[in-house]
């Protein structure tokens, strides 16, 4: 304590011995309380005989070099006052852990770091492998206790791929020439071979792509969208005569549809008949050749028939028999 002198009590006219004692105020003494980290004052103030110190700061926990240290007391032990004092920092390193996640390959690494003992883990969201998808970890990390190795359990992601054949089809099937449903989404990576084939009457042209091969591998990789084009298929006509000398140049024809015949063609001493194939719906490339019968002689024409009439037109001597047949005088039938 310290004591101050207040006052003596009252003093009386003296007609005997008397003592007088002093009175004294009496104050707890003050001391210098300190706090440091390391040599930066902290704190610094003055508390009475017996009080507890308290620190009144910020928080002192820091980080460095990537290790994180927390504030865990001072040195010494902080006491009730009993004189002047400084008190020291004391810092622990917090424990930590290191962490590691795993892609879908189980190889490569997606994050890696340190995690303080106690805390959580903050996962990646998304796999680097192109068409895989993260579903979940193999094993927990939360309230981490020790080193972890994480690894990512994933699936593919699926695409749909839709085709179209107007006048034909397409035959879809995958690496192991299976065929492929595709009115299911398609997994990732998977090799589709597609095959278009033409109905009749049509021929394969091209993809909607500019692809010119009716057979092509596609992997999926995304959304797909193709159409197989077709056009009619169109057919050589060409017409000839007994000889095989060419009536009429060849023509093209589309599938199903008619060939258009030259003029009926003449050969001396024969009479032009018809052609020897049908040509009224074409579905093939066709040589068609003129076809003939023998003409009668003129004495066949006339048979001894008086009733045959003789017409002479511009000079040339025509036959016609009561049944309607028209021949020259050669004995060729004339239309």
């Amino acid at each position: 304590y310290t004591y101050t002198f207040s006052e003596w009590p009252t003093i009386s006219p003296a007609t005997t011995g008397a003592t007088y004692t002093a009175v004294f105020d009496k104050t707890l003494r003050k001391y210098r309380i300190a706090f440091f980290n390391g040599e930066q004052l902290l704190q610094d103030e003055q508390l009475e005989y017996g009080t507890m110190p308290e620190y009144k700061g910020e928080d002192l926990t820091y980080t460095a070099e990537g290790v994180k240290y927390n504030h865990v007391g001072w040195t010494p032990e902080l006491h009730a006052v009993t004189g002047e004092q400084f008190y020291y920092a004391r810092f622990s390193e917090v424990a930590r852990h290191f962490v590691i996640f795993y892609d879908c390959d189980g190889i490569t690494e997606l994050q890696k770091g340190y995690v303080e003992e106690g805390q959580d883990a903050v996962a990646p969201t998304e796999s680097q492998q192109a068409g895989s998808i993260i579903t979940g970890w193999d094993k927990d990390f939360t309230n981490v206790q020790s080193d972890l190795y994480v690894y990512a359990e994933c699936v593919l992601e699926k695409y749909t791929v839709s085709l179209t054949a107007e006048n034909g089809s397409i035959a879809v099937t995958d690496e192991n020439q299976a065929p492929v449903d595709i009115s299911q989404p398609v997994e990732y990576g998977t090799v589709l071979t597609l095959v278009a084939t033409a109905d009749e009457g049509f021929v394969f042209d091209q993809w909607s792509d500019a692809h010119a091969e009716n057979t092509r591998h596609i992997t999926v990789t995304g959304d797909i969208t193709l159409s197989a084009l077709f056009k009619v298929r169109t057919l050589q006509v060409v017409f000839v005569d007994w000889d095989d000398s060419v009536l009429k140049e060849a023509q093209t024809v589309n599938y199903g549809e008619a060939a258009i015949a030259p003029a009926d063609p003449t050969r001396e001493g024969y009479t032009f008949i018809g052609w020897d194939k049908d040509f009224s719906a074409v579905t093939e490339d066709m040589t068609i050749k003129a076809q003939y019968q023998q003409a009668e002689g003129l004495e066949d024409i006339l048979g001894g028939n008086v009733q045959c009439t003789k017409v002479l037109i511009d000079g040339v001597l025509f036959i016609i028999r009561p049944d309607g047949k028209v021949y020259n005088a050669q004995g060729v039938r004339v239309k």
